[in-house]
């Protein structure tokens, strides 16, 4: 690409001479907004940025140079090999780096900027830099008091009720159950919880998941904490103290990866267990789980 200064030395001495047209400012960057925090993703070819900018609507934003965190792209020339990996657990920490994990690199996730190395694979750009930021939004959200949770969620009319469960436990066919039953889906795989105003809030975030399923609505008040459960129901189980804690703190992403932010997310998680109902959600397939959650929280949306 050449310099403005040197396309406009050109033009002087040489009007005749064509010259490429110049990038414009945003060109190879993508700005998005996701739970709060704004995320600058540098270094995009034009068919990664194009692709990311459709895998992300409703998150992206105007990019400015003020955006607080950087992620700075460099592309890994080697094919693409999937290790086997995937599972957000799977992911290794060498030399306060983030390391592997279907062949994502991420370093110094504390610094305003974020190196990140990606396969250069077509067929896996989409999902390597979404799992780069994945794991950029988990440990900032610990870092300042929330939490990227592994959790389905739905809104009713006074505010939003989330569904921690880990794989297979049926987060996806509850959450689509509520959406056919007139509830708002927020999301059915991940959603991020954060500090209010008045109380905790709910954030829908672009995550995996069945994207028919993920809401774009704005921050809904936590209303309630139902761990999701397969077994006769449907019925809530309420539970408190240890026990309520450690089910929203064993869907939190990242409380394994930054030792560094473990006490804070932990502290986080009984903190949001003190403030609003944590009842476990039992539950079979059919269930009708969305006359049970308007009956306790009221109307839907």
């Amino acid at each position: 690409m050449i310099s403005p200064a040197l396309t406009e030395a050109v033009r002087r001495i040489a009007p005749g001479v064509p010259l490429p047209d110049a990038a414009p400012p945003d060109a190879g960057r993508l700005g998005l907004a996701i739970a709060g925090i704004g995320l600058l993703v540098e270094g995009l070819s034009d068919e990664a940025h194009a692709l990311l900018s459709g895998r992300f609507a409703g998150w992206t934003r105007m990019t400015d140079h003020a955006a607080p965190i950087r992620i700075h792209v460099s592309w890994l020339d080697a094919p693409y090999r999937d290790p086997g990996l995937g599972r957000e657990e799977e992911y290794r920490l060498e030399d306060s780096g983030l390391l592997r994990g279907r062949a994502s690199v991420a370093t110094r996730l504390a610094e305003p900027v974020v190196e990140a190395a990606v396969a250069r694979d077509p067929a896996f750009i989409g999902q390597e830099v979404e799992n780069v930021l994945r794991l950029v939004v988990a440990g900032r959200l610990l870092a300042s008091g929330g939490l990227l949770l592994h959790a389905g969620a739905a809104a009713l009319d006074q505010g939003a009720v989330v569904f921690p469960a880990a794989s297979g436990t049926g987060k996806t066919t509850l959450v689509r159950e509520l959406q056919t039953a007139g509830l708002e889906p927020l999301g059915d795989d991940m959603v991020a919880l954060l500090p209010g105003t008045n109380g905790w809030t709910v954030h829908a975030v672009p995550f995996t998941g069945e994207r028919t399923l993920r809401g774009r609505s704005k921050p809904l008040t936590l209303l309630a904490v139902h761990p999701l459960r397969r077994g006769p129901g449907p019925r809530l189980e309420p539970l408190t103290g240890g026990v309520a804690a450690a089910a929203l703190a064993n869907q939190t992403l990242g409380l394994a990866l930054f030792p560094e932010f473990a006490d804070t997310g932990l502290a986080t998680a009984a903190r949001i267990v003190r403030s609003v109902p944590v009842e476990r959600l039992h539950r079979s397939l059919g269930d009708d789980a969305a006359d049970l959650l308007r009956i306790r929280h009221g109307g839907s949306r």
